[in-house]
């Protein structure tokens, strides 16, 4: 989550005041009579974005806008990536003034850093032969709880599953020892709890399910488990420009926001 609070925005903001005011020939800011050609756009992060802009807004709005930014880029929405960051505000903060455009009327260059961590799930399908009432005929390789086996299951004819890696692992499974594919990608991992999560199956806990198959006449239980996968670490710092109806990013080194990506742009009120 993002570190920084009103306080300690305020706080720095107080301690850098404005970096410098540039007039209409900055060129990090020149032609810019009318909105862009690609405005409207968003990327829908949800993150307010306000018209009555000052230090400390625009402050705030930028360190709490490249957080969703960088969780969007790293996380999407799958609940299979576990994603931390820390967001600080940098020390420049620039005042840009517009006096004769009809848009934009001024503006604000803001930098800044971030650090964190990012750590992408596994998933381990593990299946061996089981006994007619579910339990695994070798109650050790691997360990299932007994709060994760159903009572009395119904058994799914294999010629029911369509994905191919699936029905390798199980018919490796119809012989003796319990076989193991493993998962890395995100989205295969996200497919495989779509169709693990839809058939009759029980869970122990939010990271592992348990299933049930007939392997032409041999019972294969399936143990699904997610666990956590490496973790990636990194740093980096972004540059903004934002007015009420614009906002560039540019997270190259030393790159002026207009040379980057315009991530949000809003017609005037």
């Amino acid at each position: 989550m993002v570190s920084h609070t009103r306080r300690t925005v305020l706080a720095a903001l107080a301690s850098v005041g404005l970096a410098g005011c540039t007039s209409i020939t900055n060129p990090d800011a020149q032609d810019e009579d009318e909105l862009p050609d690609q405005c409207p756009t968003s990327q829908d992060l949800d993150v307010g974005w306000p018209r009555d802009l000052t230090t400390e807004s625009a402050a705030e709005f930028v360190t709490e806008y490249e957080e969703a930014y960088l969780s969007e880029q790293e996380q999407g929405d799958s609940e299979f990536v576990a994603f931390n960051i820390d967001i600080q505000l940098n020390q420049g903060v620039s005042r840009f003034f517009r006096g004769f455009s009809p848009y934009l009327t001024g503006g604000f260059r803001i930098t800044v850093n971030s650090r964190g961590s990012v750590e992408h799930h596994v998933l381990k399908l593990t299946a061996v032969e089981a006994n007619p009432d579910g339990t695994p005929k070798y109650p050790d390789d691997p360990y299932v709880p007994e709060d994760s086996l159903l009572e009395d299951p119904d058994f799914i004819p294999i010629d029911e599953i369509m994905d191919q890696r699936l029905r390798a692992t199980l018919k490796r499974a119809a012989d003796p020892g319990a076989q193991t594919t493993r998962v890395t990608s995100t989205s295969e991992i996200e497919r495989y709890a779509d169709l693990v999560g839809n058939l009759p199956t029980k869970s122990s806990s939010e990271d592992n399910r348990v299933a049930y198959f007939d392997v032409d006449g041999t019972l294969v239980v399936l143990i699904a488990k997610w666990k956590g996968g490496g973790v990636g670490l990194w740093k980096g710092s972004a540059h903004y420009y934002v007015t009420e109806n614009v906002v560039w990013r540019n997270d190259e080194e030393d790159g002026a926001p207009r040379d980057g990506t315009l991530v949000e742009c809003r017609p005037p009120e």
